[in-house]
């Protein structure tokens, strides 16, 4: 894990608005982030995150704890939370590079380790 500047990293989704100000929220009354991101370490894609990220940057945060994946191995996979789209890690990474975003919520990627940071958001501006 490492901290990471916000304005670095790519996303490859959209965020949902309720979703969005649901995280914004919690973030604002407890002052805490709790849930590093997930992010590609070779693109610096968000692959986890991308409403943590938007509600920090809102925050006037400038940095993030973030967990740097190699996403070519096979320690993370990537579904879609609908049962009639398919997705892939290519399709990810396209959306990204080429800043043509994804719905909200379209991939869900699976990494077997969940991490708890407890950061105060001071610390992140």
């Amino acid at each position: 894990m490492k901290l990471m500047d916000l304005k670095k990293l790519r996303s490859h989704e959209r965020t949902d608005s309720s979703k969005l100000k649901e995280v914004f929220l919690d973030l604002y009354e407890t002052g805490i982030l709790r849930q590093p991101v997930l992010v590609d370490e070779k693109n610096l894609i968000i692959l986890d995150g991308h409403h943590r990220v938007k509600s920090l940057k809102m925050l006037g945060c400038k940095i993030v704890p973030a967990i740097m994946i190699d996403y070519n191995g096979k320690k993370v996979k990537v579904e879609s939370f609908s049962k009639t789209l398919k997705i892939s890690k290519k399709m990810v990474r396209k959306a990204a590079l080429l800043a043509n975003l994804l719905p909200p919520k379209t991939s869900k990627h699976i990494y077997n380790k969940e991490v708890f940071v407890n950061y105060p958001l001071d610390l992140l501006k």
